[in-house]
Parts: C-alpha cells; structure tokens; sequence
C-alpha cells in the first residue's frame, strides 16, 4: 500500500501514513519515530532559556526531521521582539544542524520572508490558507506549502492555490484538527482531477528531496 505522509501533526490515525508529529522542547522526553522539534512563538516566553534547550537537544537527537513548528504571529500574546529573537536564532540551528523548516505564520508573512531570505535549508509554511498570489510568492522564494483540513471546507480558495503552486512545492497535513489525513489527499485529488494515488506520489517525491539531504550550505 502506498503511503500517505502528513507533513504537520499532533495526532495519530492509522498505520497506513507516515507521520511528522510537533514536539515542543519541553516534550521531547517521550518522542515518536518522526518528529519535528521547535519553539512555537505562541509559547517563546522564557527565549535564552527555551533557545538553549532546544540546541542541546537537537546535539543529542540527530534524528530530528524538521526544526519547527516556528515562526511569528501577530495575533498571539507574545511579544513581538521575542518572537523576531527565537524565530531568528531557530534559522541558524537550522542552517547549523542542516534540517528543513516548518513554518508557523500568522499575518506576519513578509516579515517571515524577508528573515528567509538568505535560508539555505528547505522551508515549508504548514496550514497555509491565504490567497493565491501569496502562494505564488511563496513558492517563487524557494519555499514550500502545506495543505490541512481547511481544504474540505474552502474547496474553491484550494483549487485557486494549487493552480498557483506547482506539485512540487505541495504538500498536506492534519494538524490537531480530528480529520484522517487520507481524507485530505482525496479532497486534493478530486481539485486537481488526479487519482489520490498520483497526489501520495508526488507528495513521496517533495518529501524524499527535502529529507534526503541533497542541498548546502
């Protein structure tokens, strides 16, 4: 059976998908097989201290996947200065221990841009919900998108956004929503008048060429 992998998760649903759980520093005793470990900005409240953690960690874990989720957020009641500190200074564990990033932005999108600017290791923004011209800029960085459960209730904003994105830069999550992620392969699928079986494919393929550490730095 070919399987499905969900990029972006907190959750598990079968054995049939391989899963890239989210593990703050503080919850890095008891970790999954795959996992991506970072600093949340809504969490960032303490950023020497959790900084620190978090690069000890990744010295001792060399089977981290992902640095993440990080990222800035307008919205949340983390100052901003910190946010900027622990987002910044996450892109250098990244580019050091050359691991791809997971993205969380939240009305701060240009801001996130320009601070991966010189990003040399692969970047994708999860839960991505935003127009499509946005995708498109995105996507001309060099970066990557990931796709969640939003997708089953905003079919016609999806279908503008992966006509925007190439399948290469495309990828699709869960999150913490209580969705099975075959179910958003097939939503995929029916937008893009694909087989599922051509989505899992192409998603295989984005996945072994940012985990197979092909890039430099």
């Amino acid at each position: 059976m070919m399987k499905y992998i969900d990029i972006h998760t907190h959750q598990h649903y079968g054995d049939d998908t391989v899963y890239i759980y989210n593990v703050m520093p503080g919850e890095a005793a008891a970790l999954p097989a795959r996992y991506s470990l970072g600093i949340h900005p809504w969490y960032a409240a303490e950023p020497q201290r959790q900084l620190a953690q978090l690069q000890a960690l990744l010295e001792t874990l060399p089977d981290t996947l992902f640095i993440g989720e990080c990222g800035l957020d307008k919205i949340c009641a983390t100052p901003w200065e910190d946010q900027l500190v622990v987002f910044s200074e996450q892109l250098k564990l990244a580019a050091y221990f050359r691991k791809p990033v997971i993205i969380h932005c939240v009305r701060a999108y240009q801001e996130c841009l320009q601070l991966l600017k010189d990003c040399k290791v692969p970047v994708i923004f999860h839960g991505f919900n935003k127009h499509p011209e946005l995708a498109a800029q995105i996507v001309r960085h060099g970066h990557y998108l990931s796709i969640g459960p939003a997708i089953l209730q905003h079919s016609d904003r999806y279908s503008e956004i992966l006509q925007a994105v190439p399948p290469e830069h495309i990828f699709l999550e869960t999150d913490r929503y209580a969705v099975p992620v075959e179910v958003v392969y097939r939503t995929a699928a029916s937008i893009l008048k694909i087989e599922t079986d051509d989505v899992i494919l192409q998603i295989q393929k984005n996945y072994s060429k940012i985990i197979n550490v092909s890039w430099k730095i």
